[in-house]
């Protein structure tokens, strides 16, 4: 491993950048000129077809460079024949995926260049960001209320229905594939039918899960390992009755249902907590000098009672981290294992 990190990494790391500096300055060609355009009410307009095109032509199969340089040789899809013929080409499609990796986004835009909702700072990442923009993604800034709902701006591209896929992880953060959060229901508000896609990574060392550390630590994770594993399955358009449709938080659950019931083997359970719990617990954490995996409390325990904490991190040493937490330490109370009663009801 020792000698993989050392001779792999740094070319990988070279081959990165050029591809890196070359998609950059294609964007720059392809968008030299190009502003966008709003309608009266100051909604975004689409991107002309050839200018689209043709960022489609630089952007698809860099980004499957880019899975193969980061060591995702090969990819095992199941379910391409539920995605519509021609679907980067179709509009109006509204794709939800649950989120492990950033390798997610990656595949995505291989297969299909949708526009992303993206949180409103992957706008400031390198190379990241320049693309998120070019694509026409959906800034998301729950902070800043002047910006206008990003439901709202959603909404009105599917029911235009004359723009590219769109892309949404509806779960609002990455998870390390162990469990499905609460979706979020801007992407079902709409009441138009969706394609579920589920990720998984297999993996022997290193898991590709994106939220356990920086940005550079994951890279480092995923560079260093000669084969990365991703299994992606396409699953059939979900139609929404009309009870889905008058309520989006019970065709979001049915959506995250299905979505579970694929992710069988191993098992993945479904949890009532939140994106924003699950970011809060991260911080408080971090703020004991621990990783989030590495501990769960008696306190923590009782904070997110009855929304399954055992189910947000690995929890295998957090005995062993108790001395780092308090003074004198104190025991830690290790996670029973029980599933939400959903998942529970979904088993029998």
């Amino acid at each position: 491993m020792a000698i993989v990190t050392v001779t792999l990494v740094p070319v990988r790391i070279v081959l990165i950048v050029i591809l890196a500096i070359f998609v950059r300055v294609g964007i720059a060609i392809l968008t030299l000129g190009y502003k966008p355009l709003t309608d009266d009410e100051g909604h975004l307009q689409p991107m002309g077809f050839r200018r689209w095109f043709c960022l489609s032509i630089l952007l698809r199969p860099t980004a499957r460079l880019a899975l193969f340089i980061f060591g995702f040789h090969w990819i095992k899809v199941s379910g391409s024949d539920n995605l519509p013929r021609n679907a980067a080409s179709q509009r109006g499609i509204l794709v939800v995926a649950n989120h492990v990796s950033m390798a997610d986004s990656f595949y995505l835009g291989s297969r299909l260049l949708p526009s992303f909702v993206y949180r409103h700072d992957v706008a400031r990442y390198p190379i990241i960001g320049t693309i998120a923009l070019a694509t026409q993604g959906l800034q998301a800034d729950r902070a800043n209320k002047t910006t206008g709902s990003v439901t709202a701006k959603l909404i009105y591209r599917l029911n235009k229905g004359h723009f590219s896929p769109t892309a949404i992880f509806p779960e609002g953060v990455t998870t390390n594939e162990r469990y499905l959060l609460k979706f979020r229901t801007g992407a079902f508000v709409a009441g138009k039918p969706v394609y579920p896609v589920v990720f998984r990574y297999p993996f022997r060392y290193k898991s590709p899960y994106y939220g356990d550390g920086s940005i550079f630590h994951i890279l480092f994770r995923l560079l260093s390992q000669i084969h990365n594993n991703m299994e992606v399955s396409f699953l059939p358009q979900y139609v929404p009755n009309e009870a889905e449709k008058a309520d989006p938080a019970l065709y979001a659950e049915n959506v995250r249902q299905i979505m579970r019931a694929h992710l069988s083997d191993p098992p993945v359970y479904c949890t009532d907590c939140t994106n924003q719990e699950y970011i809060d617990f991260s911080k408080e954490v971090g703020k004991r000098g621990c990783q989030p995996e590495d501990v769960l409390t008696d306190l923590d325990h009782e904070m997110y009672k009855n929304k399954e904490p055992f189910l947000l991190f690995p929890t295998h040493i957090a005995r062993e981290v108790a001395a780092k937490l308090d003074d004198p330490p104190r025991k830690l109370t290790a996670p029973k294992g029980e599933v939400s009663p959903r998942a529970m009801e979904l088993e029998v």
